[in-house]
Protein backbone atom coordinates (compact mmCIF):
# COMPACT_ATOMS: atom_id res chain seq x y z
CA UNK A 1 0.00 0.00 0.00
CA UNK A 2 1.41 3.41 -0.96
CA UNK A 3 1.45 6.49 1.22
CA UNK A 4 -1.09 8.04 -1.15
CA UNK A 5 -3.57 5.21 -0.68
CA UNK A 6 -3.06 5.26 3.10
CA UNK A 7 -3.51 9.02 3.33
CA UNK A 8 -6.63 9.05 1.16
CA UNK A 9 -8.30 6.50 3.41
CA UNK A 10 -7.04 8.12 6.61
CA UNK A 11 -8.27 11.59 5.63
CA UNK A 12 -11.66 10.26 4.54
CA UNK A 13 -12.18 8.24 7.73
CA UNK A 14 -10.99 11.11 9.93
CA UNK A 15 -13.76 13.25 8.44
CA UNK A 16 -16.37 10.51 8.81
CA UNK A 17 -17.06 10.36 5.08
CA UNK A 18 -18.05 7.40 2.95
CA UNK A 19 -16.19 6.71 -0.28
CA UNK A 20 -19.26 7.59 -2.33
CA UNK A 21 -19.55 10.95 -0.52
CA UNK A 22 -15.96 11.88 -1.38
CA UNK A 23 -16.45 10.69 -4.97
CA UNK A 24 -19.56 12.88 -5.29
CA UNK A 25 -17.77 15.91 -3.79
CA UNK A 26 -14.78 15.39 -6.09
CA UNK A 27 -16.93 14.63 -9.13
CA UNK A 28 -15.20 11.35 -9.90
CA UNK A 29 -16.69 8.04 -11.00
CA UNK A 30 -18.17 5.67 -8.45
CA UNK A 31 -15.64 3.06 -7.33
CA UNK A 32 -12.55 5.09 -8.20
CA UNK A 33 -11.74 6.09 -4.63
CA UNK A 34 -11.80 2.44 -3.59
CA UNK A 35 -9.42 1.73 -6.48
CA UNK A 36 -7.03 4.42 -5.23
CA UNK A 37 -7.36 3.53 -1.53
CA UNK A 38 -6.52 -0.11 -2.26
CA UNK A 39 -3.36 0.98 -4.08
CA UNK A 40 -4.41 -0.49 -7.42
CA UNK A 41 -3.64 2.76 -9.21
CA UNK A 42 -2.84 6.43 -8.74
CA UNK A 43 -5.07 9.33 -9.69
CA UNK A 44 -4.16 11.74 -12.47
CA UNK A 45 -2.80 15.03 -11.09
CA UNK A 46 -6.11 16.81 -11.81
CA UNK A 47 -8.07 14.09 -9.99
CA UNK A 48 -5.62 14.27 -7.09
CA UNK A 49 -6.39 17.98 -6.77
CA UNK A 50 -10.14 17.29 -6.80
CA UNK A 51 -9.73 14.66 -4.07
CA UNK A 52 -7.60 16.99 -1.96
CA UNK A 53 -10.28 19.68 -2.21
CA UNK A 54 -13.05 17.19 -1.36
CA UNK A 55 -11.11 16.02 1.71
CA UNK A 56 -9.97 19.53 2.67
CA UNK A 57 -6.28 18.58 2.65
CA UNK A 58 -3.33 19.54 0.48
CA UNK A 59 -1.98 17.44 -2.35
CA UNK A 60 1.38 17.53 -0.56
CA UNK A 61 -0.23 15.83 2.43
CA UNK A 62 -1.77 13.12 0.25
CA UNK A 63 1.55 12.53 -1.50
CA UNK A 64 3.50 12.32 1.76
CA UNK A 65 5.43 15.54 1.19
CA UNK A 66 3.80 17.16 4.24
CA UNK A 67 2.98 15.32 7.46
CA UNK A 68 0.37 17.78 8.73
CA UNK A 69 -3.27 17.34 7.85
CA UNK A 70 -4.04 20.99 8.41
CA UNK A 71 -6.61 21.52 5.70
CA UNK A 72 -6.54 23.70 2.67
CA UNK A 73 -5.45 27.28 3.10
CA UNK A 74 -6.43 28.36 -0.38
CA UNK A 75 -8.83 26.53 -2.64
CA UNK A 76 -7.84 26.48 -6.29
CA UNK A 77 -10.58 26.54 -8.88
CA UNK A 78 -9.61 24.39 -11.81
CA UNK A 79 -11.39 24.64 -15.12
CA UNK A 80 -11.54 21.95 -17.72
Amino acid sequence: MSILSERLKEAREKRGLLQREVEAKAGIAQGMLSFYECGRGDPHVFTLSLLADALNVTTDYLLGRDDYDTGRIKKTNFRV
